[in-house]
């Protein structure tokens, strides 16, 4: 079965914030990004009046319109009056040149904005070049900010678009105003997007230092960790779709890298989250299995994209609907690999996927894009609240834990003192002592599990509940029953051991086989069966105790508080992390399950 420990899922997660890091590096030093600039505060005024559009066109109908002489009709060249929105009909890589007379600048410095789909664009003032977009940008959607000194005062602006994808261009309009203007305009348009990304990011910043504060174990500490980075990914998404952010440091194929690096790591952090909430080996195989399959996914699209196959614009979409297609494949796998520790992370699942179907539900009745997702982003800040509320539950539990340990133990020893059995250990002297009479070889035998049963109690008086290898709880086991065999000879026992290399709280298995023996082998004339069985199951190591006993009714046993069984079961769930079940019927016995997750030791092997 695929599986990836740990530290391999760390270092491939490392290895992709290190490509992308890499990554900006070589497009800061060969694709510069477009000058700042800076200005004051007011408002943007419509500019997309009047403008002399020239370009090649593919438009029949239009180019017979407007023929002009001097075989112009051979190159397919025309000129017009355009009021925009407008779409130009050319071929893939032609030219629109956009003239105007330069807006009254007055004495400070005017900007002029445009938006575009996939097209480079370029400004110039008398063959002086004042804005142009690298060639990679032309194929991304962008807004462009062209800053217009007041020298050009009355003078001919120059814009020329260069289409790079498609075989049309369209331009919805041209604004222009100062740079109060243009920001205010930005902060209008989508400045929630910074108000959300820049709580996420701060909440993620506080959490972060809970986490290194929290003093835990490491395995309790990671879903809190995996929370934090996929918030703060989560933060980096909402800036980067900011317009506000992105005018700000004028860098558009940094954004898209970032953007698209963000929903592939965040892909890949949300199912390390999963998968520390999860102990079935399917369902880790699968969440490894994913997180391959991103990396391999994030390296293909980046080398295409070296070699001009994929652009941004693209990788952006493909990676955004791999991250959702993740979520959803992880929802489904904890609904399937249903268990209880994973019930509050399936909640915020459900709360997320909801929040998703009420938007689009919500963008198909208005039939266009809302201006603010508002069902989206409260389905993701009550799933982020969720998995953090469970996430600190974990980390921070560890006091409260411990104080129910001491509890526990204390109790547990006055048990063990109680139970060390001394009618059993003048029971055995007695049968002993006619077995040697009798001059029996069963003598040596019963001698030596007397010895193993007695030295493992004491040692369990000095240190009680120490982890130590199954066989050697087995072997107490053993003794337990021998013992009880040779003076009943009507009681039957069978160990089933499928595994026995994993490690158990020492006399936390034997007490329930004595429990079987004592309250329900004896109920039943002392003719009876105990059997114990153990094997592996997805999520761990499953022990069994099963007798045919008298049974007891469970709503009784339910309702009690400190009986010893239920005390030992509290103490494998509290200590180990164990599932424990049992069931009983009166008359027809009893089955004890215990099952150990797997320690992180073997995990990572």
């Amino acid at each position: 079965m695929f599986h990836l420990s740990d530290r391999q899922l760390h270092i491939l997660l490392g290895g992709l914030c290190g490509a992308t890091l890499l990554l900006l590096c070589f497009f800061a030093l060969f694709e510069k990004p477009s000058a700042g600039f800076k200005g004051e505060l007011e408002g943007l005024s419509d500019y997309s009046q009047g403008w002399i559009a020239s370009y090649q066109t593919t438009d029949a109908k239009l180019l017979q319109t407007y023929q002009q002489e001097n075989n112009n009709t051979t190159d397919n060249m025309i000129q017009q009056v355009v009021n925009l929105p407008a779409t130009f009909e050319v071929e893939k890589g032609n030219v629109v040149t956009l003239t105007h007379k330069v807006p009254d600048v007055g004495q400070t410095t005017t900007y002029v904005v445009l938006d575009t789909k996939q097209e480079k664009v370029s400004a110039s003032i008398q063959g002086e070049l004042l804005y142009e977009s690298s060639e990679k940008e032309g194929y991304l959607p962008a807004r462009h900010v062209i800053a217009i000194d007041p020298q050009y005062q009355n003078q001919i602006l120059q814009i020329q678009l260069t289409g790079m994808e498609r075989n049309e261009i369209t331009l919805q309009g041209i604004y222009e105003g100062n740079y109060s203007q243009v920001r205010l305009s930005a902060w209008l348009e989508n400045g929630y997007d910074v108000i959300v990304g820049g709580i996420l990011i701060l909440g993620s910043a506080c959490f972060f230092v809970v986490w290194l504060l929290a003093y835990n174990r490491i395995r309790n500490k990671r879903p809190l960790l995996y929370s934090v980075m996929e918030l703060f990914g989560i933060g980096c998404i909402f800036l980067g779709e900011s317009r506000l952010v992105r005018m700000a440091f004028r860098w558009e194929i940094g954004w898209y890298l970032l953007e698209s690096a963000a929903f592939i790591i965040i892909a890949i952090v949300h199912m390390l989250l999963v998968r520390s909430v999860t102990y079935k080996k399917h369902m880790l195989s699968l969440l490894d299995m994913g997180c391959l399959v991103c990396s391999i996914f994030y390296i293909s699209v980046m080398v295409l994209q070296g070699f001009s196959l994929l652009h941004f614009d693209t990788i952006r979409i493909l990676s955004a609907g791999i991250c959702i297609i993740i979520f959803v494949g992880c929802t489904v796998t904890l609904g399937v690999y249903k268990r209880k520790d994973n019930r509050l992370i399936l909640a915020a699942h459900g709360i997320l996927l909801f929040g998703m179907f009420l938007q689009m539900l919500h963008q198909i009745m208005q039939g266009k894009a809302s201006a603010m997702p508002v069902y989206m982003i409260t389905g993701l800040v009550l799933y982020e609240g969720v998995v953090l509320f469970g996430a600190l539950w974990q980390a921070l539990r560890k006091e409260k834990k411990e104080k129910q340990e001491e509890v526990s133990q204390d109790t547990n020893r006055e048990q063990v003192i109680e139970e060390f059995n001394p009618n059993l250990l003048f029971a055995s002297f007695h049968t002993l002592q006619n077995l040697i009479k009798s001059g029996s070889a069963n003598s040596a035998k019963m001698l030596y599990y007397i010895s193993v049963y007695f030295r493992d109690n004491l040692k369990a008086m000095k240190q009680p509940f120490e982890m130590i290898p199954f066989e050697e709880e087995l072997e107490h086991i053993l003794s337990y029953l021998t013992l009880q065999k040779t003076r009943n000879p009507n009681l039957s026992f069978a160990v089933e051991c499928k595994v026995k290399e994993f490690q158990v709280p020492r006399r936390c298995v034997e007490p329930m086989v004595e429990n079987a023996v004592v309250y329900g082998i004896a109920g039943k004339q002392d003719v009876g069966n105990v059997v114990v069985r153990t094997y592996e199951r997805q999520e761990g190591y499953a022990i069994q105790i099963i007798d045919d006993g008298i049974g007891f009714e469970m709503g009784r046993f339910k309702k009690e508080h400190m009986t010893s069984l239920k005390v030992i079961l509290d103490h494998l769930e509290q200590q180990c992390g164990a599932q424990t079940e049992v069931v009983s019927r009166p008359g027809k016995g009893t089955v004890i399950t215990m099952i150990l997750p797997i320690p992180d030791e073997e995990m990572e092997e």
